[in-house]
């Protein structure tokens, strides 16, 4: 059990993943990865983690909330948080309800920059079409962001 334990913190170690800020982002930072990891691999479980803290509070992206009625709010966020996450810290609330991706109030639509996605709701067509979930979205750039965008979400037929 002590070899297959090591080799799965082997290869976590190896996708260079951030220490998570939350029980949500542990789950999410498996499925995507940091691009600020660090340069080289730590050899020890207690070193990883430290380095791994630096490189992403490294990679801060600056968010800009657009709400549709055209107030605009704007933080810090760093690589390893949601823009949920990011914007609660910044005490802003955009609409939010259950933060695992699984309700869809808190579509948003990406405007401009890059996000990497963990959407597992949404399809094809509707990541397309720029809509993305707060709670499952990570900076990746500079982004603006429009948020309250739930019923616009729901007019895209999900599947097709």
């Amino acid at each position: 059990a002590r070899v297959a334990l090591d080799r799965i913190i082997q290869r976590v170690s190896s996708l260079n993943l951030c220490a998570p800020s939350s029980p949500v982002t542990l789950v999410m930072s498996f499925a995507v990865a940091c691009k600020a990891a660090a340069g080289s691999r730590p050899s020890a479980f207690a070193s990883r983690s430290s380095r791994w803290a630096i490189a992403c509070r490294a990679a801060s992206h600056k968010v800009t909330f657009r709400h549709p009625a055209g107030d605009e709010k704007t933080f810090q966020c760093t690589a390893d948080r949601s823009l949920l996450e990011g914007a609660l810290a910044a005490g802003i609330e955009p609409p939010h309800l259950c933060i695992t991706g699984s309700c869809g109030v808190c579509a948003a639509r990406v405007l401009a920059g890059n996000v990497e996605r963990a959407d597992f709701m949404l399809d094809d067509k509707q990541q397309a079409c720029g809509f993305a979930l707060l709670c499952t979205t990570f900076p990746r750039s500079d982004v603006t962001i429009l948020t309250n965008q739930e019923t616009e979400l729901h007019t895209i037929p999900y599947g097709l």
